[in-house]
This record gives C-alpha cells, sequence and structure tokens, in this order.
C-alpha cells in the first residue's frame, strides 16, 4: 500500500514539472519577439521580468531556470560608415539594458578626398548579451535594412569578431556632382584658353602681315568638328588673304629679276612690298637681308669713292702749297680707300690705285732732298751719318755749329783744323785712314803714324789724335766695319772727362753730350729697331749681323728705315706703331725735310739733313686724277 502511494506521488510530480516547462518555453518566446520589435522600433529594450513569469506558474522552479541562461560577447566593427550612420547605430547598440551590455573599444576618423572634407570612421564595440551569432547577425542586418546601408559582414569565430564594412561608399553621388562640376570648369577653362590661343595667334598674323601663315591655320582650324568656331567669319576673310599672297608672289619675282639687272635699290623696294603683304615669305626674307648686305656694301663703296675724291683734290692742294708731307699723308690715306675695295670692282680699281701711286711719285719726287749726311739726335743717342767717300776728323769751326757737319768734328783746341787734320777713305779693299799733317799727329793701336800714308782700320781699331798718355787725349775707336760699305766710330772712355777748370772747358768733352755719339762713313740704309721698348739706330750690315739666334732671342721689331742713296727717303717696316714727321701721320714711304721731328709712338728724333751741294730742283707736275 506504501508503495503505491510512493509512485502516484512519484507521477504527480512529474506530470506538474513538464506542464511548468510547457509555460516556459512559451514565455521565452514572447520574449524573444518583443525582443525583435524593440529593435526594429529603435527604442530600448523593455523585456517581461522573470519574476511575473514565475508568479503566474511556479515560483519555485523560474528563479533557477532563468538565473541558468546562457550570455554571449562579441566585437563589433564597423568600416567606413559616416559620423550620423555611426551615431544611429551607436544609440541603439550602446544603450544599456538589463540583457545587452555594451563597451566602446576604438573609434577611428579618416579624411577623404585630399585630406579636406567627406569623413568616415571606424569603430569597434564589446557587446554581452542573450543573443546566438546567428540571431545577432539577423538583428543587425535587420537594422542596416532599416538605414537603407548596403554592408558586407564577416564573423570570425575564434575572437568573436563580427566587421561589417559599407559596400559602397557614402559618399557616390557628392563624387559624382564634385568631379562632373569639376570636368566641366576644366572643359571651359580649356575651351577659353584655346579660343584665347586661336585670336592671339590670328592677331599676330594680321599685325605681322604674315598672309600665309593666316591662311594656313584657318585652313587646320576649319577641320575641327567645333560648333562654336567662327567658321563663316574666316570664310569671308580667307579670299582677302589669298589676294595678299598671290599679290606679294608677283611684288617678289618682279625683285628677283631687278636683282639680276644689278638694280639692288628697286630690287629692295619691291621685296619690300612682297614682305608687306606677306611677311611669313621665307624667301623673300633671305631676299631682303641679301639685298640690304649688298646695299650696305654698295653704300660704302659709294662712301669710300667720296672720300678718295676729296683726299686726291686735298693731296694735290697741299702739294701746291709746298706741303709735301700732309700732301703725301692724304695721299696713302686714298690709297688705302683703293685697296679696300679691290675685291669688289677690281679693274676699275685697279686703275685708280696706279693713278693714285703716280700721285704719291709726282708729291715726292718734288719734296726729296738730296744731302751729304744726316744727322739722328734722340734722348739715348747721337747719329752722325756720312754719305760721301771720305770722312774728316778735326777742330769744328767758331762761326759753324758741331753738329751740322758731316764730318767729325769736336770743339777740343788740341785737334787740327778740317783741311789738315784726318781723313777716313773708302777703298776697294777696306776704309783706310791717313793723317794730312796735323799738329799733334796720330796714334793707331798705340803707334805713332807717318803723315800722308794710309793705314787699314780693323774693327776695334783705336785712333789717337794726341800722345794717347795724356790726360784728356782725343781717342775713337771703331765700333763696326760692315765690309766697305760703313764704318763706325764712337770716342774712347779717357777722351770723356770733366773738365777741371771750367775756364778752360774745351780741354775736354762733356760726357753727358758725347757718351753715345756714333760717326758712320756709309751709303748703307740705316734701321731703327724697337728691342724691349727701347729704340735702337743699326746700319743695314749691323742689323744683319744682329739677326743671329742668339740675339733675335729677344723681342724685337723693325719700325722703319732710312734710305740715304740718293734722295733722303723714310719707308715703314711696320703699321703697328704710329709714326709721325712735325705731327704728320706716316702711311707709307715719304721724302724727309732738311729738318723735321720724327715721333714714334711718343719717342722723339729730331732729324737734320746735311745738304749737299746746289742741286737742280726744276719743279715737276703733280699728276690729279
Amino acid at each position: 500500500m506504501n508503495k503505491v502511494t510512493c509512485f502516484l506521488l512519484m507521477a504527480l510530480l512529474m506530470l506538474t514539472t513538464q506542464s511548468l516547462a510547457s509555460a516556459l518555453l512559451i514565455e521565452g518566446r514572447i520574449f524573444d519577439n518583443a525582443l525583435q520589435s524593440e529593435i526594429r522600433d529603435n527604442s530600448g529594450l523593455s523585456l517581461p521580468k522573470l519574476p511575473a513569469l514565475a508568479e503566474r506558474n511556479i515560483p519555485q522552479l523560474a528563479t533557477p531556470i532563468a538565473s541558468t541562461k546562457k550570455r554571449y560577447t562579441y566585437k563589433l566593427t564597423l568600416v567606413n560608415f559616416t559620423p550620423q550612420e555611426v551615431d544611429i547605430v551607436s544609440s541603439m547598440v550602446l544603450s544599456r539594458t538589463d540583457n545587452v551590455n555594451t563597451i566602446l573599444l576604438d573609434e577611428k576618423t579618416k579624411m577623404h578626398f585630399l585630406g579636406l572634407f567627406l569623413p568616415s570612421k571606424e569603430i569597434t564595440f564589446e557587446l554581452s548579451t542573450f543573443l546566438s551569432p546567428s540571431q545577432f547577425r539577423e538583428q543587425m542586418s535587420h537594422l542596416f535594412e532599416r538605414m537603407n546601408v548596403e554592408v558586407s559582414s564577416t564573423f570570425i569565430h575564434q575572437d568573436n569578431l563580427f566587421i561589417s564594412t559599407r559596400a559602397v561608399s557614402a559618399y557616390s553621388m557628392q563624387l559624382v556632382i564634385f568631379w562632373g562640376a569639376l570636368i566641366i570648369l576644366v572643359l571651359l577653362l580649356t575651351f577659353l584658353a584655346f579660343w584665347s590661343w586661336v585670336q592671339f595667334k590670328l592677331n599676330v598674323y594680321e599685325s605681322n602681315n604674315q598672309s600665309a601663315k593666316w591662311i594656313r591655320f584657318v585652313h587646320i582650324l576649319r577641320l575641327i568638328p567645333l560648333p562654336f568656331l567662327c567658321r563663316n567669319k574666316w570664310h569671308k576673310q580667307l579670299s582677302y588673304w589669298q589676294k595678299r599672297v598671290s599679290q606679294a608672289d608677283i611684288w617678289f619675282d618682279n625683285a628677283q629679276q631687278l636683282l639680276q639687272n644689278n638694280e639692288i635699290e628697286a630690287a629692295h623696294i619691291f621685296v619690300k612690298r612682297a614682305l608687306e603683304s606677306n611677311a611669313s615669305n621665307m624667301t623673300a626674307q633671305a631676299l631682303e637681308v641679301t639685298i640690304a648686305e649688298q646695299l650696305s656694301k654698295h653704300q660704302a663703296i659709294q662712301n669710300d669713292r667720296e672720300q678718295f675724291k676729296k683726299r686726291v683734290s686735298k693731296a694735290v692742294e697741299l702739294a701746291h702749297a709746298g706741303k709735301g708731307l700732309a700732301a703725301l699723308e692724304q695721299a696713302y690715306k686714298a690709297l688705302e680707300l683703293c685697296q679696300r675695295q679691290v675685291a669688289v670692282n677690281g679693274p676699275s680699281i685697279d686703275l685708280q690705285i696706279e693713278s693714285t701711286k703716280n700721285l704719291i711719285q709726282g708729291i715726292s719726287a718734288k719734296s726729296g732732298q738730296r744731302c751729304e749726311g744726316i744727322i739722328l739726335a734722340s734722348g739715348e743717342q747721337k747719329i752722325h751719318i756720312n754719305c760721301a767717300q771720305s770722312m774728316r776728323i778735326g777742330r769744328s769751326s767758331p762761326k759753324a755749329q758741331s753738329d751740322t757737319s758731316a764730318d767729325v768734328t769736336l770743339p777740343q783746341d788740341t785737334l787740327s783744323r778740317v783741311h789738315k787734320s784726318i781723313i777716313i777713305a773708302r777703298q776697294p779693299n777696306g776704309f783706310t785712314i791717313q793723317d794730312l799733317g796735323s799738329t799733334n799727329g796720330m796714334w793707331l793701336q798705340y803707334r805713332e803714324c807717318e803723315n800722308n800714308k794710309e793705314y787699314i782700320l780693323a774693327e776695334m781699331d783705336q785712333i789717337h789724335l794726341s800722345p794717347p798718355d795724356e790726360l784728356g787725349s782725343i781717342g775713337f775707336q771703331v765700333r763696326h766695319i760692315g765690309t766697305n760699305q760703313s764704318i763706325a766710330l764712337g770716342l774712347c772712355q779717357n777722351a770723356i772727362l770733366p773738365a777741371v777748370n771750367f775756364s778752360s772747358a774745351k780741354s775736354f768733352l762733356n760726357p753727358s753730350e758725347y757718351a753715345d755719339h756714333r760717326w758712320y762713313l756709309s751709303n748703307e740704309n740705316f734701321y731703327l729697331v724697337c728691342s724691349l721698348n727701347k729704340y735702337i739706330w743699326y746700319s743695314e750690315s749691323q742689323w744683319q749681323v744682329s739677326q743671329t739666334p742668339k740675339i733675335t732671342q729677344e723681342e724685337v721689331n723693325e719700325v722703319l728705315k732710312i734710305e740715304l742713296k740718293g734722295e733722303v727717303y723714310l719707308h715703314l717696316c711696320s703699321q703697328t706703331f704710329d709714326v709721325r714727321i712735325d705731327n704728320t701721320r706716316i702711311l707709307g714711304s715719304v721724302p724727309l725735310p732738311l729738318k723735321s721731328q720724327l715721333s714714334v709712338n711718343g719717342f722723339v728724333i729730331d732729324l737734320i739733313l746735311i745738304a749737299a751741294q746746289a742741286v737742280d730742283k726744276s719743279v715737276k707736275k703733280i699728276p690729279h686724277d
């Protein structure tokens, strides 16, 4: 009996427990539906409380069962959502209820489009809820659908991480509008720039009269299929520019024909007209340059011819006025003008050159001087040149100046007069010296010589006109002998001493006056040579001897040459020096006057010609071109 009672009690307990479980299952479904409706309405979650459920059922079993329901923890990451969308999701997800606990883990903001605007956010939450992963994914999908946002979701099981990435950019429409506006703006600016460039090119061609280029440019523009180009306007102007090109071709052909006929000035006018009608004709431009060069040369030739006529007339006028050097300067300048134009007009210029040379010869023949000798005196050197066959050594006459004689004359009282003195003569076998009966005698190489007996001289021989051992004895040394053409004498050192008693100054020579004196018996030419900015006179034989490799290592330049045969002429050896006679520029060979001053780059030399015996100087006719 007791066993049956226990069995019945156990069966009653099992039936009660089964009915309670069914009631709890029904209440769970009601809770799930309430949660979904709350999420859809974006409102807070209000779930029926378990105590009320337990009061309707069995309070002793409801509390333990509710406490044993499982909770899930997820991480939710939203990528590329706008700040507004993130705020909506955050208001739903971050709302704290009894069944959902949410924590914000990370939040990042990115700025798109060059970092200026269009921001997007990346945010991460940590959620704790009763929803399973599938239920949570479904709830989030419903939320994104309500927001009209396309999302690609990924679930990582090992991390319980939901990653929701926006599939389409939230700024698509804004970007389309922006890029569309930007492209339209660029096209407008490009059109404006292109149109401005077209107008600029056309204006340039019009202002520069480049008709052919204008036509070619318009033809190219007409090929562009753009409706805004002014084709009709250009078509109306096209015939005008084509006429200009045709007219320019006619002018150019006429210019070529005139140039072939050597009508340079007329050809220049026609080619200018051709360029005025069509400046883009490159052939016409080249022809204009050629004609301009020929015109310049032609004008230069005309100017030279005018200058030539003026200089020739001036030279003849100065020659008749007795100004030979000035006349020769003008004549040489006229000759220089002729020689400059030889390559341009050979035959006619050659005739003018010959005529100018004849004029120079006529002026020179009228101005030429014959002489027995010449004295060249500069600050450092004084050269006495005797052009005769013999030269005497003696005392100068008190009434004559010592520097106007062709002989060797000194003011010493111990010397005999010239007619009873020493004579040096040119012989076929060399130069000889002879004592004509001087008072004090003659010593050659320190040996006394007999009167009226000839002795042959050698280079470096010493000649004394009084006993060599006497104080102030006059002595000469042979400094140079050039075969039988030239001999040079210089004073010995013991002859140049200061006067002890100035009352008897004639007993000695002044060293500052006679130290660099040279006496030549010569019929050679003499050269002025510049060596290390120093000017030195050489006879022709001396200059030939000096042209040895040892001496020519120094920089030496021939400046001029004086010709002593017949009439005395000065010839230029180099045009690099400024040579003047009495301040008149020397450009070629000129005859020397009796007395003049020679200047070479500022170096002054006094020239004195020792006149020969009376010579017939009949006036010669000056040719005139």
